[in-house]
């Protein structure tokens, strides 16, 4: 069977090292590359997508349905100012490798630009395409998702015991455990800033070789970094504590850009679209907390701001507070593709989201995709009980695998032996599907 996998940065290494245990099982694989700076090493097989001409750049045939779904999405045209024009030239690129290695199966994520292209091209043909990434809760586990859904692939159908189930929930809602992406890789200072400095080098000789669609120039870069930093100092000044009796929604902020809310939560405009949907929604003498997000970047901008400086029902709160407290006092959670809304399901709490793509995922928590349907919800919101919650998270497990999907470069255990022993046992399991 071939495989293409498409180049994703520093993601790239992990399935490097994975890709000669894949050959054992008989699998013949191929990279898609669009960043040079990235490409794995020569011993494996290659086809580097040539830059475009900086003229005539949109001469291919591109689908229209295709381009406006980039342009909602694409971090590099929504905020790195690299236009739309070389859409059609890697389009017309990807088809033809897709020609000529005539894979059966494509392995990428669905994040950036060539990969959304990939996943199309793949779909039109009818080739299984599947995004590894971790399932959030519970913790040290990965689904292939389908294509850029967050419907999960083929699982290893475990089944958790009546205890282990109880065990998670517990820690789930406890807070005493976390997604793999959220938990901190003890370094020595030396170790961080050279991984810092080796990331930058690669980014500059990448851009330096031609790469501008992913990668913003360094004064884009600063441009965005002094806006987002103003923003915030903004969002903080109006930032308060909530009065013990006020009744609030809680909307905790995504930070962007994001794989998860660019692409799952699409149908979302933007957060502030978001937020102004549940002010329309929210019932009498109810407040939103606005919780920012611990790592904040280009969410905090002038239009977040504006809305909470304009409607006094809009209640901005300081960084650094807990999120558990904060759900368990609110009237329900709202989140467009958010992991509290798995957290509300875990915690027996009420949550709604925004995204239909969630709510595939997390199919006990209500959906609302337009005012009315979330002012019903919000006006009497009901709690996930014991058994939903049980019931979900060995849906979970059934439908994912041990391991954890990484970058190697800042999550090195993902290289260990055991994980990539994890990850060969999955991909025996996904295989068999097909």
């Amino acid at each position: 069977m071939r495989i293409l996998f498409i180049e994703n940065r520093q993601q790239t290494a992990l399935w490097e090292a994975l890709i000669p245990r894949l050959a054992k099982l008989g699998i013949e694989a191929a990279w898609l590359v669009q960043n040079p700076a990235f490409s794995p090493s020569s011993s494996q097989r290659r086809f580097l997508l040539p830059f475009p001409p900086k003229e005539n750049q949109g001469a291919s045939l591109f689908p229209d349905e295709l381009e406006h779904f980039l342009r909602r999405v694409d971090r590099g045209y929504r905020f790195f100012e690299a236009g739309s024009e070389h859409y059609a030239h890697y389009f017309g690129q990807i088809s033809t490798v897709f020609d000529s290695f005539e894979p059966a199966l494509v392995i990428g994520e669905t994040t950036l630009f060539h990969e959304l292209i990939a996943e199309y091209v793949a779909r039109q043909r009818g080739v299984p395409y599947y995004f590894p990434a971790t399932t959030r809760y519970p913790a040290g586990r990965f689904s292939f998702f389908r294509g850029r859904s967050l419907v999960q692939g083929p699982g290893s159908e475990e089944e958790l015991s009546e205890r282990r189930v109880g065990t998670l929930i517990g820690e789930i809602s406890q807070g005493s455990t976390l997604p793999d992406y959220m938990r901190r890789v003890q370094r020595g200072a030396f170790s961080q800033k050279a991984l810092a400095v080796s990331e930058k080098a690669r980014t500059t000789w990448g851009r330096w070789r031609g790469e501008r669609f992913n990668t913003p120039t360094v004064r884009r870069k600063l441009a965005l970094n002094r806006e987002a930093a103003y923003w915030r100092g903004e969002f903080e000044k109006e930032a308060a504590l909530l009065e013990e009796s006020e009744d609030f929604v809680l909307f905790p902020l995504q930070m962007e850009p994001e794989a998860n809310l660019d692409v799952w939560g699409h149908d979302v405009p933007t957060q502030r679209a978001a937020l102004e949907m549940i002010l329309e929604s929210l019932p009498p003498q109810t407040l939103i907390a606005v919780k920012p997000n611990p790592k904040s970047k280009y969410e905090m901008n002038r239009e977040l701001v504006d809305l909470i400086r304009a409607d006094s029902r809009c209640k901005a709160l300081p960084f650094g507070l807990p999120m558990l407290p904060l759900m368990k006092k609110a009237r329900a959670t709202v989140t467009v593709t958010g992991s509290v809304a798995m957290e509300c399901v875990f915690r027996g709490l009420a949550g709604v989201v925004l995204s239909r793509e969630m709510k595939s995922y997390v199919p006990d928590i209500p959906y609302a995709g337009d005012p009315d349907g979330l002012r019903s919800i919000l006006v009497g919101p009901t709690s996930i009980s014991e058994e939903t919650a049980k019931a979900y998270l060995r849906g979970i497990v059934r439908r994912s695998h041990p391991g954890i999907i990484s970058n190697p470069y800042s999550y090195p255990q993902v290289l260990h032996e055991e994980n990539l022993s994890y990850l060969e046992r999955a991909f025996s399991i996904l295989l068999a599907a097909h």
